[in-house]
């Protein structure tokens, strides 16, 4: 939790100092991550996700972005044993994701604008156990991250002031090692500043 603050905060340090680099920019995100996970479909198949990001622009068409978002869901405790000294069960919760994306956007003609997506995205996930009914953060298995390539679409929307708002929308394909692959879909709203 403190590394995902320190990443939030970092972001909107950089954002401040883009105003006087017209090839930075910076904005946040809100998002519905939804899809199949395999071992991980114990938390539902959509939860939310909201985050920020930076943006490095090479050419007029062309830049790499790095995304830093956390998702916010939990599954129903599961598997309990019972042994002579505690009742205990575990819970999967959905983590922290990280995203490196290239962006090639087309030449605006008009107040809205199209680009496409491209790169690499994953997602951290933890099962934790439960003891009686607390969760110790001290117990649990290790984190568990899937990740694979990434593509997708954004239309940019200028508001002015160098401000434009984004729906996007963006496919994963990838696995967890043993526990299988995946297929998610991350639908989502961008407010960009310098886009």
């Amino acid at each position: 939790m403190i590394k995902f603050a320190v990443l939030v905060v970092s972001m909107s340090l950089v954002a401040g100092t883009a105003a006087a680099q017209s090839r930075v920019y910076a904005g946040g995100t809100v998002a519905i991550d939804s899809g199949s996970r395999g071992a991980y479909d114990t938390l539902g198949t959509s939860f939310p996700a909201a985050g920020g990001f930076i943006g490095f622009r090479f050419h007029d068409a062309w830049s790499m972005e790095v995304h830093g978002d956390r998702a916010f869901a939990e599954s129903p405790e599961r598997e309990t044993v019972i042994s002579i000294f505690e009742r205990y069960a575990v819970r999967d919760r959905a983590g922290n994701g990280l995203a490196v994306l290239a962006v090639w956007k087309t030449r605006r003609q008009s107040r809205v604008g199209a680009a496409v997506t491209m790169g690499i995205e994953m997602r951290g996930f933890r099962t934790e156990r439960v003891s009686d009914k607390k969760i110790d953060p001290n117990d649990g298995y290790p984190v568990d991250a899937g990740a694979g390539p990434a593509g997708g679409v954004l239309v940019p929307i200028v508001l002015g002031g160098g401000w434009s708002l984004a729906p996007e929308v963006r496919v994963s394909v990838g696995a967890f090692g043993e526990h299988g692959g995946y297929l998610t879909f991350y639908s989502g709203v961008r407010a960009m500043w310098g886009f």
